[in-house]
Formats: C-alpha cells, sequence, structure tokens
C-alpha cells in the first residue's frame, strides 16, 4: 500500500510504527522517495543491510572483547595504561598493538550510524562517506555493498502531518493511508 503523486512520481509511504493519535488529533508519518524504483531498491537492500549492520555489531563486539582480554593478560588495570595527554586512549607508545585495536573499535562503531546515513541520498545531498583502505576492507567481508554507496536510495523528505480529528474508526495502514491522502492534491494514485 501507497500513494504515487503522478505529476511528480513522487512515491509516498506511511511509516505506521510512527503515526498517531494524540488525544483526537491524527497524525500520520511519512516518508517521500523520488521514485517507486527508490522505494524498490530501498526493500531489496533490506535484508542484506541488515545483515551487514548485525555482523558489524558482532565485530565491534568481539573486538572490544579481545581488547579487555589482552589488557587483562598484562595484567595491570586498564587506568594504568591510558596516556591523559592523549584524551585518555591507550598509550600508542607502550602498548601499540593495543592501541591500533582500541582506535579500530572506535572507528567500526562510528561507522554504524555514519554508513546507514551514507547508504540514502535527502533530496540533493549525499555526502560520501571516506574509508580508508583497511576498514573498508574489513567492512567488505561482512557484507559490505559498494552499490550502496555509489547508488543511494534517494528520499525526498520525511515528516509527520496532521490530518484530521480521530472518529473512532479502525487503526491499520490503509486507515492512515486514506488519511494521509485527505490532505494531499488530486494529482494522487493508489499502488
Amino acid at each position: 500500500m501507497a500513494i504515487i503523486e503522478k505529476d511528480t512520481g513522487h512515491y509516498y509511504k506511511v511509516n505506521f510504527d510512527e503515526c498517531s493519535i494524540r488525544g483526537t488529533k491524527v497524525y500520520v508519518n511519512y516518508t517521500t522517495y523520488k521514485s517507486e524504483g527508490e522505494r524498490n531498491k530501498e526493500k531489496i537492500r533490506q535484508d542484506a543491510m541488515a545483515s551487514f549492520f548485525y555482523r558489524l555489531r558482532q565485530v565491534v563486539d568481539n573486538t572490544e572483547k579481545e581488547l579487555l582480554e589482552e589488557v587483562n593478560k598484562l595484567g595491570v588495570k586498564p587506568e594504568n595504561i591510558i596516556s591523559k595527554e592523549d584524551n585518555y586512549k591507550i598509550d600508542k607508545d607502550k602498548y601499540p598493538v593495543l592501541r591500533a585495536k582500541q582506535e579500530l573499535c572506535g572507528e567500526l562503531a562510528s561507522y554504524e550510524n555514519k554508513l546507514f546515513q551514507d547508504f540514502y541520498k535527502y533530496g540533493d545531498k549525499h555526502n560520501v562517506l571516506s574509508i580508508n583502505k583497511n576498514t573498508k576492507a574489513l567492512l567488505m567481508d561482512i557484507g559490505y555493498s559498494k552499490e550502496w554507496k555509489d547508488s543511494p536510495v534517494c528520499i525526498m523528505n520525511s515528516a509527520e502531518i496532521y490530518v484530521g480529528e480521530y472518529n473512532g474508526e479502525i487503526i491499520n495502514q490503509e486507515f492512515y493511508y486514506n488519511r494521509l491522502k485527505t490532505v494531499m492534491n488530486d494529482s494522487i494514485e493508489d499502488c
């Protein structure tokens, strides 16, 4: 269930879990894709992306666990191997291997959100994330696809809109789609 705007070809998807009734007012949350093809591109990629992010989280968790185990093997308290002069990170001169592992954890963890944003193009804006060669190879090994970055899903906008008063109707996706259509122009069709 979706709506296409005939004049522009824009595809509207209602985000059912984000829609709400507050008091007696009905609000519809929706995303506008540049075209139906863009929404289909997202659908096709969903499982692979979910699997990639799951594996990325596993790599981060395992790397953190390995780092803590290596620190424990040294028989020192974690606070004794940090450098106060270097933002409280592991001292890179005394413990270069541990510091490298710590930096890898931080870098990979930061990619969880950054990469998700990189897979989408919002209007005409697409900030392409720069990934170093070694990290990119690791990401590719766990399922990262260059296509996600090179051909991002184009979203025009996401919004929430007031669509009238609630009159006791059955609340389901069709209810929210029908309510959204009441505030749109006549140049729409269901798809």
